[in-house]
């Protein structure tokens, strides 16, 4: 009650729940509340956090873009601007400030995919807007980092684009589809086929 939240025609991301609390991702904040009676436990303000997926219908949402929030049980981690916050899952404290790794010249620095597993906080770097669709929804490298000190432990560099729906970690084990972005699609083309889009390998 009283808290706003993006549209649910966004697709958001969902609420997240560890340690009695449940994790919410607002509009302009991050938010913890008790998962038992909805007690508001602590409240991070954060202008413009959220506002990516407060939409209208016909956006894909989380299934596209991946989630700017998640929580390895210990802390949330929750991207912001060009950065991603170690949040201190009890009182919402900030713990630490991850910046995207050095990449190549010309590169983004802007955040893609956000996940925890196996101890280490992955991450991705969002392709460059020239050479994304609209919901964002690929990067150009997947890293790990130490959640603790932000500290990099390893990175791959995508041969073509890594989709951010097509990914999953666990078992000390990454899966990933490394896949040619889709050509843009062709409006006046007659019989309204999208382009082709060709096939991507798994790694």
């Amino acid at each position: 009650p009283g808290r706003k939240m993006p549209s649910r025609h966004g697709r958001p991301p969902a609420p997240l729940v560890a340690g009695g609390l449940m994790v919410l991702q607002g509009l302009d904040e991050v938010a913890a509340v008790s998962a038992y009676n909805g007690r508001t436990v602590w409240t991070r303000a954060l202008e413009g956090v959220g506002s990516a997926w407060d939409s209208e219908p016909k956006v894909a949402g989380v299934a596209a873009s991946g989630s700017g929030i998640c929580t390895d049980g210990k802390a949330v981690y929750a991207v912001w601007r060009d950065r991603c916050l170690r949040l201190d899952l009890a009182t919402g404290r900030t713990l630490g400030e991850f910046k995207v790794p050095a990449g190549e010249a010309g590169e983004t620095a802007e955040w893609g995919c956000l996940a925890c597993a196996d101890g280490l906080l992955l991450g991705s770097r969002a392709l460059p807007k020239s050479k994304r669709d609209r919901y964002a929804s690929a990067s150009s490298s997947l890293f790990a980092l130490d959640p603790g000190t932000g500290a990099l432990t390893w990175a791959h560099r995508a041969a073509h684009a890594i989709r951010h729906s097509a990914g999953a970690a666990g078992g000390g084990r990454v899966f990933l589809i490394d896949r040619p972005s889709p050509a843009p699609r062709d409006k006046s083309a007659k019989d309204g086929q999208p382009p082709a889009h060709p096939l991507g390998t798994l790694l």
